[in-house]
Protein backbone atom coordinates (compact mmCIF):
# COMPACT_ATOMS: atom_id res chain seq x y z
CA UNK A 1 0.00 0.00 0.00
CA UNK A 2 1.63 3.32 -0.76
CA UNK A 3 0.04 7.11 0.37
CA UNK A 4 0.02 10.29 -0.62
CA UNK A 5 -1.00 13.20 1.70
CA UNK A 6 -1.87 16.38 0.56
CA UNK A 7 -2.33 19.64 1.79
CA UNK A 8 -5.85 21.73 0.41
CA UNK A 9 -7.55 20.86 -3.00
CA UNK A 10 -5.94 17.59 -5.27
CA UNK A 11 -3.80 18.84 -8.17
CA UNK A 12 -2.16 16.61 -10.75
CA UNK A 13 1.51 16.82 -8.86
CA UNK A 14 0.26 15.29 -6.30
CA UNK A 15 -1.31 12.65 -8.37
CA UNK A 16 1.81 11.91 -10.33
CA UNK A 17 3.71 11.46 -7.30
CA UNK A 18 1.54 8.69 -6.10
CA UNK A 19 1.44 6.75 -9.38
CA UNK A 20 5.65 6.81 -9.32
CA UNK A 21 5.32 5.38 -6.12
CA UNK A 22 3.14 2.51 -6.67
CA UNK A 23 5.06 1.88 -9.60
CA UNK A 24 8.55 1.60 -7.72
CA UNK A 25 7.01 -0.60 -5.31
CA UNK A 26 4.24 -3.07 -7.43
CA UNK A 27 1.47 -1.28 -4.72
CA UNK A 28 -1.76 -3.20 -4.79
CA UNK A 29 -3.32 -0.13 -3.29
CA UNK A 30 -2.52 3.59 -3.47
CA UNK A 31 -4.78 5.95 -1.05
CA UNK A 32 -4.74 9.72 -1.92
CA UNK A 33 -5.21 11.85 1.04
CA UNK A 34 -6.65 15.79 0.20
CA UNK A 35 -8.93 18.07 1.91
CA UNK A 36 -11.19 18.23 -1.36
CA UNK A 37 -10.77 17.00 -4.50
CA UNK A 38 -12.03 18.26 -8.14
CA UNK A 39 -14.44 16.50 -10.90
CA UNK A 40 -11.51 16.07 -12.73
CA UNK A 41 -9.30 13.89 -10.45
CA UNK A 42 -12.25 11.46 -9.18
CA UNK A 43 -13.15 11.01 -12.76
CA UNK A 44 -9.39 10.46 -13.36
CA UNK A 45 -9.65 8.34 -9.94
CA UNK A 46 -12.68 6.47 -11.82
CA UNK A 47 -10.94 6.35 -15.01
CA UNK A 48 -8.05 4.24 -13.20
CA UNK A 49 -9.49 2.08 -11.57
CA UNK A 50 -11.89 0.94 -14.49
CA UNK A 51 -8.98 0.34 -16.58
CA UNK A 52 -6.09 -1.35 -14.38
CA UNK A 53 -5.27 -4.69 -14.21
CA UNK A 54 -3.93 -7.06 -11.80
CA UNK A 55 -6.27 -6.10 -8.94
CA UNK A 56 -4.89 -2.41 -8.67
CA UNK A 57 -6.63 -0.32 -7.24
CA UNK A 58 -6.74 3.99 -6.41
CA UNK A 59 -8.76 5.67 -3.82
CA UNK A 60 -9.35 9.10 -2.89
CA UNK A 61 -9.81 9.93 0.59
CA UNK A 62 -11.27 13.35 1.89
CA UNK A 63 -10.34 14.56 5.37
CA UNK A 64 -13.38 16.12 7.22
CA UNK A 65 -13.54 17.60 10.92
CA UNK A 66 -16.52 17.51 12.92
CA UNK A 67 -17.46 20.19 15.10
CA UNK A 68 -18.70 19.63 17.95
CA UNK A 69 -17.75 16.06 18.62
CA UNK A 70 -15.84 13.96 21.62
CA UNK A 71 -12.09 15.71 21.81
CA UNK A 72 -11.03 12.26 20.46
CA UNK A 73 -12.78 12.22 17.24
CA UNK A 74 -13.21 14.99 15.31
CA UNK A 75 -11.90 13.52 12.30
CA UNK A 76 -13.24 11.48 9.76
CA UNK A 77 -12.69 9.97 6.10
CA UNK A 78 -14.44 10.19 3.53
CA UNK A 79 -13.61 7.87 0.67
CA UNK A 80 -14.68 9.06 -2.84
CA UNK A 81 -16.62 7.11 -4.96
CA UNK A 82 -16.81 3.77 -3.20
CA UNK A 83 -19.58 2.30 -5.02
CA UNK A 84 -17.32 2.64 -8.27
CA UNK A 85 -14.15 0.86 -6.97
CA UNK A 86 -16.54 -1.96 -4.99
CA UNK A 87 -17.62 -2.87 -8.95
CA UNK A 88 -14.29 -2.61 -10.71
CA UNK A 89 -13.23 -4.97 -7.77
CA UNK A 90 -15.62 -7.51 -8.72
CA UNK A 91 -15.07 -6.93 -12.21
CA UNK A 92 -11.68 -7.92 -11.78
CA UNK A 93 -12.03 -10.96 -9.75
CA UNK A 94 -14.65 -12.24 -12.10
CA UNK A 95 -11.94 -12.00 -15.06
CA UNK A 96 -10.26 -14.76 -12.92
CA UNK A 97 -12.63 -17.31 -11.90
CA UNK A 98 -10.64 -19.70 -9.33
CA UNK A 99 -9.52 -16.35 -7.36
CA UNK A 100 -11.41 -17.17 -4.46
CA UNK A 101 -12.81 -20.67 -5.14
CA UNK A 102 -12.92 -21.84 -1.62
CA UNK A 103 -9.57 -20.08 -0.47
CA UNK A 104 -7.43 -22.43 -2.81
CA UNK A 105 -4.40 -19.76 -3.09
CA UNK A 106 -4.04 -19.05 0.85
CA UNK A 107 -4.09 -23.10 1.37
CA UNK A 108 -1.49 -23.49 -1.45
CA UNK A 109 0.78 -20.39 -0.60
CA UNK A 110 0.81 -21.27 3.15
CA UNK A 111 1.50 -24.75 2.41
CA UNK A 112 4.58 -23.59 0.27
CA UNK A 113 6.10 -21.22 2.46
CA UNK A 114 6.11 -23.72 5.60
CA UNK A 115 8.47 -25.64 3.75
CA UNK A 116 11.92 -25.06 4.96
CA UNK A 117 14.15 -24.10 1.70
CA UNK A 118 11.83 -20.92 1.33
CA UNK A 119 10.79 -20.33 4.85
CA UNK A 120 13.86 -17.57 5.83
CA UNK A 121 13.33 -15.71 2.01
CA UNK A 122 9.73 -15.47 1.87
CA UNK A 123 8.80 -11.30 2.06
CA UNK A 124 6.71 -10.94 5.13
CA UNK A 125 2.95 -9.25 5.37
CA UNK A 126 1.60 -10.25 1.43
CA UNK A 127 -1.72 -11.78 0.55
CA UNK A 128 -2.24 -15.49 0.85
CA UNK A 129 -5.29 -15.22 -1.61
CA UNK A 130 -3.41 -14.03 -5.00
CA UNK A 131 -2.54 -15.71 -7.98
CA UNK A 132 1.71 -15.30 -6.73
CA UNK A 133 3.81 -15.08 -4.02
CA UNK A 134 7.13 -12.96 -3.96
CA UNK A 135 10.67 -13.95 -1.95
CA UNK A 136 13.61 -11.89 -1.36
CA UNK A 137 16.41 -11.67 -3.59
CA UNK A 138 18.81 -9.62 -1.26
CA UNK A 139 18.95 -6.49 -3.46
CA UNK A 140 16.72 -3.82 -3.67
CA UNK A 141 14.70 -3.72 -6.60
CA UNK A 142 14.83 -7.40 -7.45
CA UNK A 143 12.64 -9.93 -6.08
CA UNK A 144 12.03 -13.82 -6.88
CA UNK A 145 8.15 -14.58 -7.87
CA UNK A 146 5.86 -17.93 -8.10
CA UNK A 147 2.94 -17.48 -10.18
CA UNK A 148 0.08 -18.87 -11.23
CA UNK A 149 -1.17 -17.46 -14.65
CA UNK A 150 -5.02 -18.52 -15.36
CA UNK A 151 -5.29 -17.20 -18.46
CA UNK A 152 -2.67 -19.31 -20.17
CA UNK A 153 -2.71 -22.45 -17.28
CA UNK A 154 0.52 -21.74 -16.70
CA UNK A 155 2.87 -22.21 -13.09
CA UNK A 156 6.35 -20.06 -13.35
CA UNK A 157 8.98 -19.19 -11.19
CA UNK A 158 11.05 -15.89 -11.92
CA UNK A 159 13.17 -13.15 -11.03
CA UNK A 160 11.13 -9.75 -11.62
CA UNK A 161 13.35 -6.65 -11.75
CA UNK A 162 11.59 -3.00 -11.39
CA UNK A 163 11.06 -1.83 -15.03
CA UNK A 164 12.69 1.71 -13.44
CA UNK A 165 15.89 -0.35 -12.86
CA UNK A 166 15.95 -1.95 -16.33
CA UNK A 167 19.31 -0.16 -17.15
CA UNK A 168 20.97 -1.04 -14.29
CA UNK A 169 20.39 -4.68 -13.37
CA UNK A 170 17.95 -6.08 -16.05
CA UNK A 171 20.10 -4.93 -19.33
CA UNK A 172 23.19 -5.92 -17.54
CA UNK A 173 22.07 -9.29 -16.50
CA UNK A 174 20.90 -9.72 -19.95
CA UNK A 175 24.58 -9.00 -21.13
CA UNK A 176 25.55 -12.22 -18.99
CA UNK A 177 22.23 -14.27 -20.77
CA UNK A 178 24.76 -17.65 -21.98
CA UNK A 179 26.47 -17.77 -18.87
CA UNK A 180 23.78 -17.59 -16.81
CA UNK A 181 21.45 -20.16 -18.72
CA UNK A 182 24.09 -22.77 -19.12
CA UNK A 183 24.54 -22.49 -15.13
CA UNK A 184 20.96 -22.66 -14.44
CA UNK A 185 20.72 -25.71 -16.58
CA UNK A 186 18.29 -24.89 -19.15
CA UNK A 187 16.60 -21.83 -21.18
CA UNK A 188 15.70 -18.94 -19.86
CA UNK A 189 11.92 -16.58 -20.92
CA UNK A 190 13.41 -13.20 -20.73
CA UNK A 191 10.24 -10.59 -20.57
CA UNK A 192 11.06 -7.00 -21.09
CA UNK A 193 7.81 -5.68 -22.00
CA UNK A 194 7.21 -1.76 -21.51
CA UNK A 195 4.04 -2.25 -20.76
CA UNK A 196 4.61 -3.75 -17.40
CA UNK A 197 6.44 -2.36 -14.23
CA UNK A 198 8.71 -5.08 -14.12
CA UNK A 199 10.85 -7.52 -16.37
CA UNK A 200 10.90 -11.12 -15.85
CA UNK A 201 13.19 -13.97 -16.14
CA UNK A 202 12.16 -17.15 -15.29
CA UNK A 203 10.60 -20.42 -16.64
CA UNK A 204 7.04 -22.17 -16.70
CA UNK A 205 4.82 -24.68 -17.79
CA UNK A 206 1.48 -26.35 -17.92
CA UNK A 207 -0.28 -26.02 -14.12
CA UNK A 208 -3.15 -24.15 -12.65
CA UNK A 209 -4.18 -24.08 -8.78
CA UNK A 210 -7.39 -26.23 -9.49
CA UNK A 211 -5.14 -28.66 -10.58
CA UNK A 212 -1.86 -28.01 -8.26
CA UNK A 213 -0.40 -31.12 -5.95
CA UNK A 214 2.68 -31.77 -3.74
CA UNK A 215 4.54 -31.98 -7.30
CA UNK A 216 3.50 -28.58 -8.06
CA UNK A 217 4.53 -27.08 -4.83
CA UNK A 218 7.92 -29.06 -5.14
CA UNK A 219 8.45 -27.60 -8.98
CA UNK A 220 8.16 -24.00 -7.44
CA UNK A 221 10.37 -24.71 -4.58
CA UNK A 222 13.23 -26.48 -6.71
CA UNK A 223 13.07 -23.85 -9.20
CA UNK A 224 12.92 -20.94 -7.22
CA UNK A 225 16.33 -22.20 -4.95
CA UNK A 226 17.65 -22.45 -8.61
CA UNK A 227 16.97 -18.97 -9.99
CA UNK A 228 18.63 -17.98 -6.37
CA UNK A 229 21.62 -20.04 -6.61
CA UNK A 230 21.80 -18.54 -10.44
CA UNK A 231 21.51 -15.27 -10.36
CA UNK A 232 22.70 -14.20 -7.18
CA UNK A 233 26.24 -13.92 -8.12
CA UNK A 234 25.36 -11.86 -10.82
CA UNK A 235 23.55 -9.21 -9.14
CA UNK A 236 25.98 -9.20 -6.50
CA UNK A 237 28.09 -8.31 -9.84
CA UNK A 238 25.85 -5.61 -11.62
CA UNK A 239 24.38 -4.00 -8.26
CA UNK A 240 26.33 -2.07 -5.76
CA UNK A 241 23.43 -1.01 -3.30
CA UNK A 242 23.43 -1.96 -0.02
CA UNK A 243 22.07 -5.55 0.33
CA UNK A 244 18.51 -5.73 1.88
Amino acid sequence: VVIENQFEKSDDKHLGQLLSYAALTEAGVAIWISEEFSWDHIRTIRWINENSLDSFQLYGVEVLARQGSHPNRKVRFKVINPTFQWSSETKFLSCDQDYLDNGMYYKFWQSLIRERPVRNFTLKNQSLERRYHRFRSGFRNAKYVARFTPTSETISVSLEVAYLERVRIFYPLKSYQEDIEHKFGRDLKWEDSPYRNFHRIGIEEAGSIIDSTDETKSWMIDNLMRLKRTFTPYLTSVIHDRRI
